[in-house]
Order: structure tokens, then C-alpha cells, then sequence
């Protein structure tokens, strides 16, 4: 009996040796500072797959939910403005991580977002599986450079360490409707042009 319950008692700890395994693989450090590299060189889809899945699909969620509400005749430039190559009408037909990685190819043209010369300055764990890592990045601009810092948050999960969106998810839910309606009272959908 003694020997079944040792297997058993083994067999349910093994997920969790194995994910302390694929943490102590990687630092968070080490991804953060990968994500990094992969946004400075336009590489979307290796950004990405530093993402958690659920991070992706949460916003994936989000994103269609505010197409979903955006006036018929603004959907196809409202994607256009959103992501950097998806159209509307393939949006529903590509997995998650591609659905990501093209949002921030989309969100990096939109917001004409170069990032130079990532370093990591230092890391916090605020649990065994909970990491937030402080970079320093060079942002440059027309007439001068600027060094920014960001905190990159990161949790390890069965996949090792993943980036985690920061801020409230729902925050950012209430900021893009706000948005949403208020261009579609600016714009009249059946011309596309501003109300006089």
C-alpha cells in the first residue's frame, strides 16, 4: 500500500517538479532581454512567442470584441489601423500567436516605436513563479536620443518563463471602447468623413 501511495504522491508532484525544472532553464532576465532584441528588430513572431498563450488570447478576445462593436462601415480601417498586415476578413482564420505577433507589428508602426539598445538593469521576484524585470531601452528621435524604462512582467508556467501583459487588461478594454465611440461620433459611416 505504502508503494502505491509513494508512486501516487510522486505521479502528483510531477508537474510541478517539472515546471520548477523549465523555470531554472531560463532567467527572466534572459526572455525579457529576448523580447526586447525580437521588437528591435521587427521580428513579430519571436516577440510573441515570449508571450504567455493566455496573455495572446485575452487580447485576442478584446481586440475582436472592440471590432465586433465598431461600426460596420470603420471595421476594415479600424483592423487596418490595429494590426500591420491582417485584413479584417482574416483575422477569424489564423491562430493566436499569429493574430499577436501582427498586432505588434501594428502597434509598433502606429506608435513609430524603435527600440534600440536594450539592457537589463535588474529583476524583482515577487513569487517563486512571478518575476518583474527593469529594462532600459534607447528610443530615437529626430533630433535626439532618449533612454526609457520599462518593467517587463513575467510568470513560469509549464512553458518556462512567459511575459505577462501589464496593468489591467479591463482598464484597457474601457480606454479602447471610450476611444471607439467616440471616432465613430466623430466619423459619419456612410462617407468616412468628419462631421461638420
Amino acid at each position: 500500500m505504502k508503494k502505491y501511495l509513494g508512486l501516487a504522491l510522486a505521479l502528483l508532484l510531477l508537474p510541478f517538479s517539472l515546471q520548477a525544472q523549465s523555470c531554472a532553464d531560463e532567467s527572466p532576465e534572459t526572455v525579457a532581454l529576448r523580447l526586447n532584441t525580437a521588437l528591435e528588430q521587427g521580428e513579430w513572431y519571436s516577440a510573441a512567442s515570449e508571450f504567455d498563450p493566455v496573455v495572446m488570447k485575452e487580447v485576442r478576445r478584446l481586440l475582436m470584441e472592440i471590432l465586433a462593436t465598431t461600426p460596420k462601415a470603420q471595421r476594415e480601417l479600424t483592423a487596418a489601423l490595429i494590426f500591420k498586415t491582417l485584413s479584417l476578413d482574416n483575422l477569424s482564420h489564423v491562430d493566436d500567436e499569429t493574430f499577436f505577433a501582427d498586432y505588434l507589428g501594428g502597434e509598433m508602426r502606429s506608435n513609430k516605436g524603435r527600440i534600440e539598445d536594450a539592457k537589463v538593469i535588474g529583476s524583482i521576484a515577487e513569487a517563486p513563479d512571478l518575476a518583474h524585470v527593469l529594462i532600459s531601452d534607447q528610443r530615437p528621435t529626430a533630433s535626439f536620443q532618449v533612454r526609457k524604462m520599462d518593467v517587463i512582467s513575467l510568470r513560469c508556467g509549464e512553458n518556462g518563463w512567459r511575459v505577462q501583459l501589464t496593468g489591467d487588461i479591463r482598464e484597457l478594454e474601457e480606454v479602447a471602447r471610450t476611444f471607439m465611440k467616440y471616432s465613430s461620433e466623430l466619423l459619419d459611416p456612410s462617407l468616412g468623413r468628419q462631421k461638420n
